[in-house]
Protein backbone atom coordinates (compact mmCIF):
# COMPACT_ATOMS: atom_id res chain seq x y z
CA UNK A 1 0.00 0.00 0.00
CA UNK A 2 2.81 2.41 0.88
CA UNK A 3 4.53 1.80 -2.45
CA UNK A 4 1.29 2.50 -4.34
CA UNK A 5 0.87 5.83 -2.53
CA UNK A 6 4.46 6.86 -3.11
CA UNK A 7 4.15 6.17 -6.82
CA UNK A 8 0.86 8.07 -6.90
CA UNK A 9 2.08 11.28 -5.25
CA UNK A 10 5.86 11.16 -5.01
CA UNK A 11 5.75 12.73 -1.52
CA UNK A 12 7.11 10.14 0.98
CA UNK A 13 6.46 12.16 4.17
CA UNK A 14 2.90 13.04 3.20
CA UNK A 15 2.05 9.49 2.20
CA UNK A 16 3.73 7.95 5.27
CA UNK A 17 1.51 10.17 7.42
CA UNK A 18 -1.49 9.12 5.37
CA UNK A 19 -0.73 5.41 5.78
CA UNK A 20 -0.13 5.75 9.54
CA UNK A 21 -3.36 7.68 9.99
CA UNK A 22 -5.24 5.08 7.97
CA UNK A 23 -3.87 2.23 10.10
CA UNK A 24 -4.75 4.07 13.30
CA UNK A 25 -8.30 4.67 12.07
CA UNK A 26 -8.53 1.05 10.95
CA UNK A 27 -7.51 -0.23 14.39
CA UNK A 28 -10.02 2.07 16.09
CA UNK A 29 -12.85 0.81 13.88
CA UNK A 30 -11.71 -2.82 13.95
CA UNK A 31 -10.45 -3.55 17.46
CA UNK A 32 -8.78 -6.91 17.98
CA UNK A 33 -7.90 -8.79 21.12
CA UNK A 34 -4.95 -7.37 23.06
CA UNK A 35 -3.50 -10.89 23.12
CA UNK A 36 -4.37 -11.62 19.49
CA UNK A 37 -0.95 -13.04 18.56
CA UNK A 38 -0.76 -15.21 21.66
CA UNK A 39 -4.21 -16.55 20.84
CA UNK A 40 -3.09 -17.28 17.28
CA UNK A 41 -0.07 -19.21 18.53
CA UNK A 42 -2.26 -21.44 20.67
CA UNK A 43 -4.97 -21.98 18.06
CA UNK A 44 -7.59 -19.74 19.68
CA UNK A 45 -7.96 -17.51 16.59
CA UNK A 46 -9.01 -18.65 13.10
CA UNK A 47 -6.20 -20.40 11.24
CA UNK A 48 -3.94 -20.30 14.30
CA UNK A 49 -3.66 -24.08 14.49
CA UNK A 50 -3.19 -24.22 10.71
CA UNK A 51 -0.24 -21.85 10.78
CA UNK A 52 1.60 -23.20 13.83
CA UNK A 53 0.04 -26.49 14.91
CA UNK A 54 1.57 -27.74 18.17
CA UNK A 55 4.89 -25.93 17.69
CA UNK A 56 4.26 -23.22 20.37
CA UNK A 57 3.33 -25.86 22.97
CA UNK A 58 6.40 -27.94 22.16
CA UNK A 59 8.52 -24.76 22.24
CA UNK A 60 7.41 -24.10 25.82
CA UNK A 61 8.49 -27.61 26.74
CA UNK A 62 11.79 -27.01 24.95
CA UNK A 63 12.40 -23.85 26.95
CA UNK A 64 11.93 -25.74 30.21
CA UNK A 65 13.93 -28.82 29.20
CA UNK A 66 16.89 -26.98 27.68
CA UNK A 67 17.23 -24.22 30.26
CA UNK A 68 19.78 -26.14 32.34
CA UNK A 69 21.71 -27.81 29.53
CA UNK A 70 21.81 -24.89 27.07
CA UNK A 71 20.96 -21.74 29.06
CA UNK A 72 22.79 -19.29 26.76
CA UNK A 73 21.08 -20.59 23.63
CA UNK A 74 17.65 -20.49 25.28
CA UNK A 75 18.22 -16.94 26.53
CA UNK A 76 19.24 -15.77 23.06
CA UNK A 77 16.15 -17.33 21.49
CA UNK A 78 13.89 -15.82 24.15
CA UNK A 79 15.52 -12.40 23.59
CA UNK A 80 14.51 -12.78 19.95
CA UNK A 81 11.00 -14.10 20.58
CA UNK A 82 9.62 -12.30 23.64
CA UNK A 83 10.35 -8.61 22.82
CA UNK A 84 9.06 -8.93 19.27
CA UNK A 85 5.90 -10.71 20.46
CA UNK A 86 5.26 -7.98 23.05
CA UNK A 87 5.82 -5.21 20.47
CA UNK A 88 3.36 -6.92 18.16
CA UNK A 89 0.78 -7.35 20.93
CA UNK A 90 0.91 -3.75 22.16
CA UNK A 91 1.87 -2.08 18.89
CA UNK A 92 -1.65 -1.16 17.81
CA UNK A 93 -1.99 0.87 21.02
CA UNK A 94 1.13 2.92 20.37
CA UNK A 95 1.51 6.27 18.52
CA UNK A 96 2.81 4.24 15.55
CA UNK A 97 0.07 1.63 15.12
CA UNK A 98 0.96 -1.85 13.97
CA UNK A 99 -1.91 -3.58 12.23
CA UNK A 100 -2.31 -7.13 13.56
CA UNK A 101 -2.05 -9.98 11.08
CA UNK A 102 -1.18 -13.61 11.80
CA UNK A 103 1.28 -13.61 8.87
CA UNK A 104 3.58 -11.25 10.77
CA UNK A 105 4.34 -13.98 13.30
CA UNK A 106 6.69 -15.53 10.74
CA UNK A 107 9.30 -13.19 12.25
CA UNK A 108 9.37 -15.33 15.39
CA UNK A 109 8.82 -18.70 13.71
CA UNK A 110 12.56 -19.55 13.77
CA UNK A 111 13.04 -19.26 17.56
CA UNK A 112 9.81 -21.19 18.07
CA UNK A 113 11.03 -24.03 15.87
CA UNK A 114 14.45 -24.10 17.53
CA UNK A 115 12.96 -24.21 21.02
CA UNK A 116 10.63 -27.01 19.91
CA UNK A 117 13.68 -28.84 18.54
CA UNK A 118 15.35 -28.53 21.95
CA UNK A 119 12.33 -30.24 23.54
CA UNK A 120 12.31 -33.14 21.09
CA UNK A 121 16.09 -33.58 21.21
CA UNK A 122 16.16 -33.63 25.02
CA UNK A 123 13.22 -36.04 25.24
CA UNK A 124 14.50 -38.52 22.62
CA UNK A 125 17.95 -38.71 24.24
CA UNK A 126 16.60 -39.02 27.77
CA UNK A 127 17.35 -42.24 29.68
CA UNK A 128 13.70 -42.28 30.74
CA UNK A 129 11.50 -44.44 28.52
CA UNK A 130 8.51 -42.22 29.35
CA UNK A 131 10.34 -39.11 28.11
CA UNK A 132 11.51 -40.86 24.96
CA UNK A 133 7.92 -41.84 24.22
CA UNK A 134 6.82 -38.26 24.86
CA UNK A 135 9.51 -37.05 22.46
CA UNK A 136 8.30 -39.48 19.80
CA UNK A 137 4.71 -38.29 20.26
CA UNK A 138 5.76 -34.65 19.92
CA UNK A 139 7.78 -35.45 16.80
CA UNK A 140 4.85 -37.32 15.20
CA UNK A 141 2.45 -34.50 16.12
CA UNK A 142 4.67 -31.88 14.45
CA UNK A 143 5.19 -34.13 11.42
CA UNK A 144 1.41 -34.46 10.97
CA UNK A 145 0.37 -30.85 11.62
CA UNK A 146 2.92 -29.49 9.11
CA UNK A 147 1.41 -31.14 6.01
CA UNK A 148 -2.11 -30.50 7.31
CA UNK A 149 -1.42 -26.78 7.71
CA UNK A 150 0.23 -26.58 4.29
CA UNK A 151 -2.79 -28.30 2.72
CA UNK A 152 -5.27 -25.97 4.42
CA UNK A 153 -3.33 -22.85 3.43
CA UNK A 154 -2.95 -24.06 -0.16
CA UNK A 155 -6.70 -24.70 -0.36
CA UNK A 156 -7.45 -21.22 1.02
CA UNK A 157 -5.09 -19.59 -1.49
CA UNK A 158 -6.64 -21.54 -4.36
CA UNK A 159 -10.14 -20.50 -3.27
CA UNK A 160 -9.10 -16.84 -3.11
CA UNK A 161 -7.27 -16.97 -6.44
CA UNK A 162 -10.07 -18.73 -8.35
CA UNK A 163 -12.18 -15.61 -8.82
CA UNK A 164 -9.22 -13.52 -10.00
CA UNK A 165 -8.27 -16.19 -12.53
CA UNK A 166 -11.83 -16.22 -13.81
CA UNK A 167 -11.89 -12.44 -14.12
CA UNK A 168 -8.49 -12.47 -15.80
CA UNK A 169 -9.70 -14.93 -18.45
CA UNK A 170 -12.80 -12.89 -19.29
CA UNK A 171 -11.08 -9.51 -19.31
CA UNK A 172 -8.49 -10.76 -21.77
CA UNK A 173 -11.28 -11.92 -24.10
CA UNK A 174 -12.55 -8.32 -24.24
CA UNK A 175 -9.33 -6.26 -24.35
CA UNK A 176 -11.00 -3.01 -25.46
CA UNK A 177 -13.87 -2.82 -22.96
CA UNK A 178 -13.85 -0.84 -19.72
CA UNK A 179 -14.20 -3.00 -16.62
CA UNK A 180 -16.25 -2.00 -13.55
CA UNK A 181 -14.76 -3.45 -10.38
CA UNK A 182 -16.13 -3.75 -6.80
CA UNK A 183 -13.36 -1.81 -5.06
CA UNK A 184 -10.62 0.64 -5.96
CA UNK A 185 -7.99 -1.82 -4.73
CA UNK A 186 -8.97 -4.48 -7.27
CA UNK A 187 -6.86 -2.95 -10.07
CA UNK A 188 -3.88 -3.40 -7.76
CA UNK A 189 -4.79 -7.06 -7.20
CA UNK A 190 -5.17 -7.75 -10.90
CA UNK A 191 -2.05 -5.82 -11.89
CA UNK A 192 0.06 -7.65 -9.32
CA UNK A 193 -1.28 -11.20 -9.42
CA UNK A 194 -2.07 -11.61 -13.11
CA UNK A 195 0.55 -9.17 -14.38
CA UNK A 196 -1.67 -6.69 -16.16
CA UNK A 197 0.14 -3.92 -17.95
CA UNK A 198 0.06 -0.76 -15.76
CA UNK A 199 -1.04 1.20 -18.84
CA UNK A 200 -4.32 -0.73 -18.77
CA UNK A 201 -5.35 1.18 -15.65
CA UNK A 202 -7.45 3.39 -17.97
CA UNK A 203 -9.82 0.42 -18.39
CA UNK A 204 -10.72 0.13 -14.72
CA UNK A 205 -13.84 1.76 -13.32
CA UNK A 206 -15.08 1.98 -9.71
CA UNK A 207 -18.63 0.66 -9.29
CA UNK A 208 -19.19 2.92 -6.28
CA UNK A 209 -18.55 5.99 -8.46
CA UNK A 210 -21.70 5.49 -10.55
CA UNK A 211 -25.30 6.18 -9.53
CA UNK A 212 -27.41 4.02 -11.85
CA UNK A 213 -27.08 1.20 -14.35
CA UNK A 214 -27.80 3.48 -17.33
CA UNK A 215 -24.36 5.04 -16.92
CA UNK A 216 -22.78 1.72 -17.93
CA UNK A 217 -22.61 0.98 -21.64
CA UNK A 218 -20.47 -1.41 -23.68
CA UNK A 219 -18.53 -2.67 -20.66
CA UNK A 220 -17.85 -5.55 -18.30
CA UNK A 221 -19.16 -5.47 -14.73
CA UNK A 222 -17.70 -7.66 -12.00
CA UNK A 223 -20.10 -8.48 -9.16
CA UNK A 224 -18.51 -10.08 -6.11
CA UNK A 225 -20.88 -11.33 -3.39
CA UNK A 226 -18.37 -10.42 -0.70
CA UNK A 227 -18.86 -6.70 -1.39
CA UNK A 228 -22.62 -6.99 -1.66
CA UNK A 229 -22.68 -8.23 1.91
CA UNK A 230 -19.83 -6.34 3.57
CA UNK A 231 -17.58 -3.33 3.05
CA UNK A 232 -13.83 -3.38 2.50
CA UNK A 233 -13.27 -3.80 6.25
CA UNK A 234 -15.66 -6.73 6.54
CA UNK A 235 -18.50 -4.83 8.22
CA UNK A 236 -22.04 -5.80 7.10
CA UNK A 237 -23.75 -3.61 4.52
CA UNK A 238 -27.50 -3.17 4.16
CA UNK A 239 -29.14 -3.62 0.76
CA UNK A 240 -29.66 0.14 0.65
CA UNK A 241 -25.92 0.77 0.81
CA UNK A 242 -25.31 -1.18 -2.41
CA UNK A 243 -26.51 -0.20 -5.88
CA UNK A 244 -29.79 -2.00 -6.46
CA UNK A 245 -28.76 -3.01 -9.99
CA UNK A 246 -25.87 -5.04 -8.54
CA UNK A 247 -28.34 -7.10 -6.53
CA UNK A 248 -30.72 -7.46 -9.48
CA UNK A 249 -28.91 -6.67 -12.75
CA UNK A 250 -31.00 -5.44 -15.73
CA UNK A 251 -32.27 -8.09 -18.12
CA UNK A 252 -29.99 -6.77 -20.85
CA UNK A 253 -26.89 -7.68 -18.84
CA UNK A 254 -25.56 -11.06 -19.94
CA UNK A 255 -23.48 -13.30 -17.67
CA UNK A 256 -20.29 -14.25 -19.50
CA UNK A 257 -18.64 -16.06 -16.58
CA UNK A 258 -19.29 -17.03 -12.97
CA UNK A 259 -17.20 -18.63 -10.27
CA UNK A 260 -18.83 -20.27 -7.21
CA UNK A 261 -16.86 -19.25 -4.16
CA UNK A 262 -15.53 -21.11 -1.13
CA UNK A 263 -16.81 -19.80 1.20
CA UNK A 264 -20.05 -18.87 -0.57
CA UNK A 265 -19.57 -15.11 -0.21
CA UNK A 266 -16.46 -15.40 -2.40
CA UNK A 267 -18.62 -16.07 -5.49
CA UNK A 268 -18.19 -13.77 -8.47
CA UNK A 269 -20.17 -13.07 -11.65
CA UNK A 270 -19.07 -11.10 -14.70
CA UNK A 271 -21.65 -9.37 -16.87
CA UNK A 272 -21.36 -8.09 -20.40
CA UNK A 273 -23.31 -4.85 -20.73
CA UNK A 274 -24.33 -3.94 -24.32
Amino acid sequence: MTGYYLIATGDPLFELHRVIRTLKDYNLRNPVSLWYYTRVLFGLEPYGSVWYGFTPLVAIAGTALAWRSHPRAVRLLLCWLVPILLIFEFGNRSPLPLHKNANYLSVIAIPLVLLAAFAIHAALLSPSMGRRRLGAIMLIALALTGPYGAWRLRAAIQNDAALYLTINGVIRQYPDLPVYLPQTRWPLFLSYFVRFDPHEVARWRDEDAITNSEEIEDALVVVHDRYLQADIEGKPRSRGEVHAFLWNPPATWRIVASQPGIPQYNSVRIYRVP
